[in-house]
């Protein structure tokens, strides 16, 4: 015959003197206090919930007025990733042109480094280059396509 787990836990510990497990947890963790939330309270906490700049209930808004649409925000973000990765490409071509700046004769460990480092850095530049460039084509053939889709 089989004694189930639980009560046979339970009676050792009652036995040794231990806690059971639900009254170890209504210690640790005790219930929430009974006073009723207070109405001003919650209005302020509901405030901060919610932020300085939220509208007030009840009140509909429209887009404002200083926010940037979605796509000027990524054209200016494009743009600006572009000008990084024209700079990077700039470094890079300058820094291959002088090469041998990168080899130190008395320490070939490091010189292979840096040329390690160099050849990932660059090849990882040409591959963000060549990805911008076919997007950038990809967008002029879909503009050059809905231009004339839209002058039939």
């Amino acid at each position: 015959m089989t004694a189930p787990i639980i009560p046979a836990i339970d009676a050792v510990q009652s036995v040794q003197g231990a806690k059971s497990p639900a009254a170890a947890a209504a210690d640790a963790m005790p219930a929430a206090p009974d006073k009723a939330a207070d109405p001003a309270s919650a209005h302020e906490f509901a405030g901060h919930v919610a932020g300085a700049d939220a509208p007030q209930t009840g009140t509909v808004q429209m887009h404002r007025a200083h926010e940037p649409h979605a796509l000027e925000t990524a054209i200016a973000h494009m743009r600006a990733d572009t000008a990084t990765l024209d700079a990077r490409y700039e470094q890079a071509m300058t820094q291959a042109s002088h090469a041998s700046s990168l080899i130190d004769p008395s320490d070939p460990m490091m010189s292979m480094v840096r040329l390690a480092d160099f050849s990932y850095s660059t090849s990882l530049t040409l591959a963000q280059y060549q990805f911008s460039m076919s997007m950038a084509d990809a967008s002029n053939g879909l503009s050059r396509s809905l231009l004339k889709n839209n002058t039939e």
